[in-house]
């Protein structure tokens, strides 16, 4: 499948889900519509980075991450028998393993569905020797359900629900909608990102085999 194709060539009628959440309540619609080519404010600014939607584009919050720069900071959230814990970036460092993170809005809506389905899928093949992250916007209860119903413990899942630091920190977070944009990354063993794909535009499939392929360089 080319990689400049939408996940599973979907239709707009597909990802209707994904396009409610970055056009839900409270939020404007105006730029989900327009043309890319059309005027918008910030056009021309060579600091302004944004992620198309359908005909139209949204800003994104942050620094872009990318290869080489030490993994940026964070605080997610999760949910673990029955009690509420943080995940910050030492705990995945201590690991001393690879860490691939995959991001996206919500396992709830089908194009973020297919995304984290297939990382749980993938990771299983490294038999522990890869850490996977997923990290959604999400409630964890939500991710939690998700989980356990893809037979996937082995991911450490993190919300970013909560101050969405993580969107921020990592150059991610949709201004028009306070979600997580699409993305994928892999860290090494020392906190240094080796890889990072943001999908310019939102419905883009993730090139998993690239992001794979470093993932086998750094287990050599």
């Amino acid at each position: 499948m080319a990689k400049t194709n939408d996940v599973q060539d979907a239709s707009r009628d597909d990802l209707v889900g994904d396009t409610e959440i970055l056009t839900e309540e409270g939020n404007p619609t105006a730029d989900v519509s327009a043309s890319p080519e059309q005027d918008h404010p910030g056009d021309g600014d060579p600091g302004r980075r944004v992620v198309y939607v359908y005909d139209g584009q949204l800003d994104l919050l942050g620094n872009e991450v990318k290869v080489g720069d030490m993994m940026p900071d964070f605080s997610l959230t999760a949910w673990r028998d029955q009690t509420t814990s943080e995940i910050i970036p030492e705990d995945l460092l201590a690991y001393g393993r690879p860490i691939l993170i995959s991001v996206c809005s919500s396992v709830d809506t089908p194009v973020s569905n297919v995304q984290s389905s297939l990382l749980a899928l993938r990771i299983k093949q490294y038999a522990g020797r890869v850490l996977g992250v997923l990290v959604t916007s999400d409630l964890p209860f939500t991710q939690n359900r998700f989980i356990r119903e893809h037979q996937c413990e082995e991911l450490i899942v993190g919300s970013d629900y909560l101050d969405r630091n993580f969107g921020y920190n990592w150059g991610l977070l949709i201004d028009e909608a306070m979600v997580l944009t699409r993305a994928i990354f892999v860290v090494d063993s020392d906190g240094t990102v080796c890889h990072a794909q943001v999908p310019e535009r939102y419905t883009y499939e993730i090139d998993y085999d690239a992001a794979l392929s470093v993932l086998d360089q750094l287990l050599l």
